[in-house]
């Protein structure tokens, strides 16, 4: 699972996720409470840009009461008495004064503005991708398919990557994954005793490779035994292990436009080359191939391989459509299962019990008018 964390200027804002999905929640509640605190601690120097701001306002309004209309009178010819020229002259010198100080107060504000602004901590929301290692055997625990999250081949691919990281041979690196995935190999183990029998082979080759060894031991074989060993043992089959649910349906489409805007034309033709290879991989099992089986109600629409490569495509596209089309509903007997689970057998018994000689009366005898 993955969740977005805010992230601020200064940091990520991590969280450590693992648990149950109430747990999870708890955790993520508890990331956004964190997120809230750090927008809450903001300077104290917003509040002073509020008074400033207000101050400056107030001494606007003084100036133009007091300077505009003198700037207006003055522009009248007529003659004026020295005293109260004088008396003008005085209130000009308070407007030009007031003029002043109100330039320096938006200097002043824009000061604490670029402070304010440079040393605030601003919450944004960063895709920073958290992986929540949920406990999958206690989710999914009735599936044993969707359990299988991680297929052999994503698989195969990690160990080769890791080989390759720290610094195995190319032969070793055969010789390893073979040991692994080969036929004899810990993924394809039988029983307990081939597991054990592989693992410390492998155990042998990569001796000189602790980092490895130590990925191998903590990360990789509980996988395998939970998610691979086990469930064939107990169902005793080995295609199980399907990739349907290697890559979520986001990535596949990431991965389709190569992360970049598309056209719509061409967004168009690349869904419907995806969504027909689904239809292409849902039609190869028919005939035992691709990663779906076909479930027990529809076992009957089963092909071999060998027959199916010898049909014409109109023949096969026939058999997928009857395949498709097929939504009749089936009879389904009484089971009765034992207790343990171990016997099923079919209920016979009739549902309603009749005495001797007892009919059914027709409907129209019973809703017949008396007269």
């Amino acid at each position: 699972m993955y969740v977005k964390t805010p992230r601020s200027f200064s940091g990520v804002a991590t969280a450590n996720i693992s648990g149950s999905p109430i747990a999870l929640l708890h955790e993520i509640n508890d990331v956004n409470t964190e997120a809230s605190k750090m927008e809450a601690s903001e300077p104290a120097s917003k509040g002073g840009m509020d008074h400033v701001t207000w101050s400056y306002y107030a001494l606007s309004v003084l100036w133009m009461l007091i300077w505009l209309p003198e700037c207006n009178a003055g522009n009248h010819t007529e003659y004026k008495h020295p005293d109260v020229e004088a008396e003008r002259n005085h209130a000009r010198i308070i407007g030009v004064c007031v003029g002043v100080g109100l330039a320096m107060m938006f200097l002043v504000m824009l000061c604490i503005s670029y402070n304010y602004y440079k040393h605030k901590t601003v919450p944004i929301v960063e895709e920073t991708v958290v992986e929540a290692e949920l406990p999958k055997k206690k989710v999914f625990a009735s599936n044993d398919r969707v359990m299988q999250i991680h297929t052999v081949q994503k698989k195969e691919e990690n160990i080769t990557q890791d080989t390759h990281r720290v610094g195995v041979s190319t032969q070793e690196r055969k010789t390893i994954i073979n040991t692994i995935f080969g036929d004899q190999g810990i993924a394809s183990a039988d029983d307990t005793l081939q597991f054990a029998r592989a693992d410390s082979e492998l155990k042998d080759l990569c001796a000189n490779y602790p980092q490895f060894l130590k990925y191998y031991e903590q990360s990789f074989k509980p996988r395998v035994q939970e998610f691979v060993n086990a469930p064939n043992r107990r169902l005793g089959t080995k295609q199980m292990w399907t990739n349907n649910n290697a890559e979520s349906m986001n990535r596949v489409m990431k991965v389709a436009v190569n992360w970049k805007p598309q056209h719509a034309p061409d967004l168009v033709d690349k869904l419907f080359d995806m969504v027909d290879f689904q239809f292409i991989n849902l039609r190869s099992a028919l005939h035992h191939s691709g990663d779906y089986m076909l479930v027990n109600s529809y076992k009957q629409y089963t092909i071999a391989d060998a027959i199916w490569k010898t049909k014409s495509d109109e023949e096969k596209q026939q058999l997928f459509n009857n395949f498709l089309q097929d939504n009749k509903k089936r009879k389904h007997e009484n089971i009765i299962t034992s207790s343990d689970g171990l016997y099923s057998v079919v209920n016979k018994a009739k549902s309603i019990a009749r005495k001797p000689m007892q009919r059914k009366r027709p409907r129209t005898e019973r809703a017949e008018k008396r007269h």
